[in-house]
């Protein structure tokens, strides 16, 4: 994403949203790594 001009450097997600966490974390879409709860 940096690569891309978009820079997070304060974010907060719910514990409800783990895939959105996940996704955020890794740079990588659910469709490519899929998150189990």
């Amino acid at each position: 994403m940096d690569r891309q001009g978009v820079r997070l450097s304060n974010f907060h997600v719910g514990a409800s949203c783990s895939p959105t966490r996940a996704m955020l974390l890794t740079e990588r879409s659910r469709e490519n790594y899929p998150v189990v709860i």
